[in-house]
């Protein structure tokens, strides 16, 4: 078989396939370890052509063995002892027939054709405790465990480009022996084919430069954008390149010869429809193991080794007949693997397989060629650790590849394609940002879990009890009749029962669930980091938490956006009556410049009285300093915002639209002339007396203190009642006017993320007729859930007096205005955890008894015990710079609740309704009698009586109906 390669060497290609291609007019005629494919096997005429005989008997045997009929009359090698073979009894002698002739007998055993020869050793050609004459000879026979070889200075020729002696390659692929022949040409073994050292750049090397050249030429010319899937980009043939490449290639060899460096084996492939039974049985079980890991870094070992690896086919560009190459991506990260095909029939399998589709490659890997002009090679910032290369800087040459699963052809793909949430998986597969996003998300749990290694990750149930915790809970019927599960809001009653089980410390990512309104931060059903520890209070949770958020921050924080406070200081604390009071909300964004004062005690009733028509309100304001504009331009600002959809909200308060003043140098009393000459100095006088903020450097504490041209004051009125609830209108208004100046550019974003504690929240708070709450009769519930235990020991008496007043020991982890996480210490005694459902909240005693569990594991000696729950998704959302939780979810739902992608929730046949006793009803406008479950079966006996006169009653709903009044 004459193997070529354009330069005129003469290597064969390690042979993997079933089935090999002799010759470009010759079909396949069987496996490659068979006589009549060895029979055919003729070695270069720059070997011997079976007619001539070389200076080596070594390749004289071999030709005679491939063309007995030729014969051979060569001369053996002068000091090179090299075998020099009788005439073998049986040329080919396989089985227990040994030959003369150990070498073939070992031969013949490689190949599959029998068993173990029994051939005596030749000491010329194996040895058995030394080494013989012919380096040849040692290097072939060291893999087999013949012989004790010498090593050989020189031996560092790749597999890939082949030795220069063509049947070594050849018997060391039938062999199965992959390892690299490392032989260099020796005078004893290619017939004076020897190469010096340390020559000029070889014609291969002038090729492979070439071909860089061609490829870089052609990505340069790429959009940056992935191609319709059922599309490619091809380059038309490019005749000058052929040339050139022709021309460095010499003129040596047939034309087939010159299209491809090594001849590859060609594939059999049965005719089917596309549903036939052969057709689908292709796609079963295809898939080669990959030998080599897909990632941003390779064992740099890899090089020049044969390599099984599979991908997404991306980026194909033919750029001549012979040479084309493509990307290859995992789907799971933006590392790719470059492929390069040197063969016109691989080039037409790999074009007419769709872009985007799984194969799997198989083929040599190599380093890409790097330019001897060390200029043209742009430095990476990123290093890489000794051993590896990164995955960019390698290539594939492509033996043979395999369609594991084409793209759909009705999918089409382009540039600007957005898909919609029904396709959540292309989504995901094309958004590098939404991928980069899962793939950071997996990270950071893992260093969670590496962080919280002392802890003990337990899994608590998800089919649950409904017990009144404060939110409201999804219900999960079962087969017995009247009975259901309740999925958890949290894991917060089973963690405190393995407090009282002597767990210490607990921790699990905790899938929680909560029938609530949706936002663009909250999901029915969300992650939460779970913490539980005993033996501790608040502050020993606080700590822990703090280290858990600086060690994720190491490891996967941004120098755009550091974490605050820096070093090892503490994350400040502040109360909740203060953040409600200054910032207006109960999760202050300290980045917002100036906090809120209270006004009203310095400005004059005339202002009060155009403010609001609330008899003795309380007035606020707030001042953004720093913003880029003149008082022109500001007032403009806050008039197309309160103008705006946006502002509406504001402007139709019922306890008063905010007022607006923009302090003006070239204005009387400064533009502030609405509050009056006094009321404008007392104004001034109360700003110049403000501390200092967590994170204020000096020069933002003294614009803060002092009035500037463009300065804008926010007022606004409110009743004169005790702080409640999340924000004040004020501070819903601070918040939305700063990120509007920041999206119009009068105020610098400011890119960090400031963490603080919020603490000392009310133990209780009124009722609202929205959320659920304990179901007390007491008018109020607790402010998070019941559990929570009193601050001190005065807010234990206030429980009795007035709970309203009492603390409760809880704390709030808030970072650039989102509530990252809650947490508190628990009540741990049996008896004050009675007291407050029984006493304060006024629960019913059965409401009670669902707590019977929790309360018999408090009475069994619980510990004092802490914790808390971090918003595994909001973290995830604020480190990845997202408003939305659902970008850092895999299948997140909609803004009502729907999976777009599997149509949940569904509607439910009438039969799965009976098999859990239930029946759907018809929710309609009643034009009958409302009649509640116990009188609905008496008044069925009943004879209807038609309805006198209607009239119209008020409802508290959200609708008026007209209700039939009944003798």
């Amino acid at each position: 078989m004459t193997i070529t390669s354009r330069s005129g060497r003469h290597i064969l290609r390690p042979i993997t396939q079933r089935y090999i291609q002799l010759s470009p007019w010759r079909r396949p005629t069987g496996p490659i370890a068979s006589s009549k494919c060895r029979k055919h096997l003729h070695v270069s005429p720059r070997l011997a052509d079976g007619k001539t005989p070389t200076e080596n008997a070594f390749w004289d045997e071999f030709n005679k063995l491939s063309e007995p009929e030729k014969g051979s009359k060569s001369k053996a090698v002068k000091g090179a002892k090299a075998p020099k073979a009788k005439a073998a009894k049986k040329k080919e002698a396989i089985g227990d027939t040994p030959s003369e002739n150990a070498f073939w007998d070992e031969f013949n055993k490689l190949a599959g054709q029998g068993q173990v020869p029994k051939a005596d050793a030749v000491k010329e050609t194996f040895g058995e405790t030394t080494t013989t004459e012919n380096p040849f000879w040692d290097k072939f026979n060291k893999p087999l465990g013949q012989a004790k070889v010498k090593d050989i200075a020189s031996a560092n020729t790749p597999l890939h480009e082949g030795t220069y002696d063509a049947f070594y390659d050849q018997s060391k692929m039938m062999a199965g022996l992959w390892e690299e022949p490392k032989a260099e040409a020796m005078e004893e073994t290619t017939a004076n084919r020897t190469i010096p050292a340390n020559s000029a750049p070889s014609i291969e090397d002038e090729e492979r430069a070439a071909e860089a050249e061609a490829i870089q030429k052609a990505l340069a010319e790429e959009d940056t954008s992935w191609t319709e899937p059922n599309s490619f980009k091809e380059k038309e043939p490019n005749e000058d390149f052929d040339e050139e490449r022709n021309s460095l290639l010499g003129e040596g060899g047939s034309q087939s010869q010159k299209m491809c460096k090594w001849r590859l084996p060609l594939e059999l492939h049965r005719r089917t429809t596309p549903h036939s039974g052969n057709n689908i049985k292709d796609h079963v079980d295809n898939a080669t193991p990959a030998t080599v890991p897909f990632e941003k870094r390779i064992p740099i070992d890899l090089l020049g080794t044969r390599v099984t690896i599979s991908g997404f086919l991306r980026k194909f560009v033919k750029l001549s007949n012979g040479l084309a190459f493509a990307h290859l991506n995992r789907g799971s990260g933006p590392e790719y693997i470059q492929i390069l095909s040197k063969w016109p029939n691989v080039t037409a399998k790999l074009k007419s397989i769709r872009i985007h589709s799984a194969v799997t490659v198989t083929g040599t890997m190599r380093e890409k060629f790097k330019p001897q002009d060390s200029s043209k090679i742009i430095p990476r910032k990123e290093k890489v650790e000794p051993g590896l290369i990164f995955s960019d800087e390698i290539e594939i040459l492509v033996e043979d590849l395999t369609c594991l699963n084409s793209f759909d052809e009705n999918v089409h793909y382009g540039p600007d394609q957005v898909f919609r949430p029904e396709n959540r998986h292309l989504q995901i597969r094309f958004d590098d940002t939404l991928q980069s996003a899962l793939l950071f998300r997996s990270d950071v749990a893992a260093c969670v879990r590496e962080e919280l290694k002392d802890f003990h990750e337990i899994e608590t149930p998800i089919l649950f009890k409904s017990t009144p915790e404060g939110a409201r809970e999804f219900l999960v019927p079962t087969r017995k009749p009247g009975f259901a599960y309740a999925l958890p809001q949290s894991p917060q009653q089973y963690k405190q029962v393995l407090m009282a089980s002597g767990i210490s410390k607990y921790m699990q990512f905790a899938r929680c669930f909560r029938d609530e309104d949706l936002r663009a931060d909250r999901q029915p059903e969300f992650t939460q980091i779970d913490l539980e520890m005993a033996w501790t209070n608040g502050k020993g949770v606080m700590l822990r938490v703090e280290s858990l958020i600086r060690a994720i921050y190491a490891k996967f924080g941004k120098e755009d956006t550091p974490l605050l406070p820096l070093s090892n200081a503490p994350f400040p604390r502040i109360t909740y009556a203060r953040a409600m009071a200054e910032h207006g909300s109960d999760k202050p964004d300290l980045r917002i410049p100036g906090l809120i004062q209270r006004i009203d005690p310095i400005i004059t009733n005339v202002l009060a009285k155009m403010l609001t028509n609330i008899e003795n309100p309380i007035i606020e304001a707030c001042k953004f300093n720093s913003l880029k504009g003149d008082a022109t331009e500001v007032s403009k600002f806050i008039g197309n915002f309160l103008s705006s959809p946006a502002g509406e909200e504001f402007t139709k308060n019922p306890d008063g639209a905010p007022g607006i003043a923009v302090f003006n140098n070239r204005r009387a009393l400064e533009g502030l002339q609405s509050f009056g000459f006094e009321a404008a100095e007392n104004l001034k006088n109360l700003y110049s007396s403000l501390p200092r903020l967590p994170f204020q450097n000096e020069k933002d504490h003294l614009l803060a203190k002092n009035f500037e041209d463009g300065d804008l004051i926010l007022m606004q009125a409110r009743e004169n009642l005790p702080h409640t609830g999340g924000s004040t209108a004020l501070g819903r208004l601070r918040l939305a006017v700063y990120k509007a100046a920041v999206a119009e550019g009068l105020l610098d974003p400011d890119p960090t993320h400031k963490y603080l504690w919020v603490t000392d929240f009310p133990m209780f708070t009124l009722e609202n007729g929205v959320d659920p709450g304990q179901g007390g009769k007491a008018g109020f519930s607790a402010t998070h859930h019941p559990f929570t235990a009193p601050k001190t020991a005065a807010d234990v008496d206030l429980l009795l007096t007035d709970p309203l007043k009492a603390k409760a020991d809880h704390y709030d982890l808030v970072v650039n205005g989102v509530e990252l996480g809650g947490g508190s210490r628990r009540i741990h005694n049996a008896d004050m955890q009675t007291y407050i459902m029984k006493k304060v909240l006024k629960m019913s005693p059965g409401r009670i008894k669902d707590f019977t569990h929790l309360l018999n594991a408090l009475r069994a000696g619980c510990p004092p015990h802490a914790g808390l729950a971090i918003g595994f998704d909001r973290l995830i959302a604020v480190m990845r710079g997202t408003d939305s939780v659902r970008d850092v979810i895999a299948f997140p739902k909609s803004s009502k609740g729907e999976d777009m992608l599997v149509k949940s929730p569904q509607r439910v046949h009438r039969k799965e309704w009976e098999r859990y006793h239930l029946k759907k009803v018809d929710f309609r406008p009643l034009q009958e009698k409302m009649l509640d479950v116990e009188e609905e079966s008496a008044a069925e006996t009943q004879e209807t009586v038609e309805p006198k006169e209607e009239e119209p009653v008020k409802h508290s709903g959200w609708r008026q109906k007209k209700i039939a009044k009944y003798k």
